[in-house]
């Protein structure tokens, strides 16, 4: 008898694979090789120091929230009968199986991290993401180095306007799930992948 919550696998590319074992990496704060509703949830903590922001603050419980829907519907809700649980190699298939089989969901994911992203980049809450502020955040919240991620910055704001707006941001995050292109500026949303 098949497994109930079988799904089929499906094909994800080097640049995507790369990509979304990044993400897995940012998430992965506590290093577990796992991710976990709890494990992904203290992220926000993470971000919230990093971005100046108080632990305690309304911004920081946002963005937990924000980060426990994504959790409920894309683990716990979405994938039936395989546990709460994530390895790096579940990610890329987890996202990629979406982007053939539930597209809206994809969507939704995109809008939430977007919005995730940008508000806690957006220190002066002024609709404007300051490249200092990026930087910081990319350094202390990513773990990349600040060369990383002034190269990270640099790929986002090509015009050197020194900011990125909320469209710069959604259109960054929809590269970085979505695009097969290598050279496209999304991609560095989390740094070298």
């Amino acid at each position: 008898m098949p497994d109930a919550g079988a799904r089929d696998t499906v094909h994800v590319s080097d640049i995507r694979r790369r990509k979304y074992q990044r993400l897995f990496d940012v998430l992965d704060v506590d290093g577990a090789g796992v991710l976990t509703e709890e494990g992904c949830v203290r992220i926000a903590g993470v971000f919230a120091r990093a971005s100046g922001h108080s632990t305690h603050g309304r911004d920081p419980e946002e963005l937990e929230g924000t980060i426990q829907e994504i959790w409920r519907a894309y683990v716990r809700d979405g994938r039936p009968g395989h546990g709460a649980r994530l390895t790096r190699e579940d990610v890329p298939q987890e996202i990629a199986y979406d982007l053939a089989h539930n597209p809206d969901k994809v969507i939704r994911l995109i809008g939430s991290l977007s919005n995730v992203i940008f508000g806690m980049a957006d220190a002066d809450h002024d609709g404007r993401v300051r490249k200092e502020d990026a930087i910081r955040l990319g350094h202390a919240a990513l773990t990349i180095s600040h060369e990383e991620a002034t190269k990270a910055w640099q790929r986002l704001d090509p015009h050197g306007t020194g900011h990125l707006d909320y469209e710069t941001c959604l259109k960054a995050v929809t590269e970085f799930i979505v695009s097969e292109d290598p050279n496209a500026p999304g991609n560095w949303i989390f740094g070298r992948y």
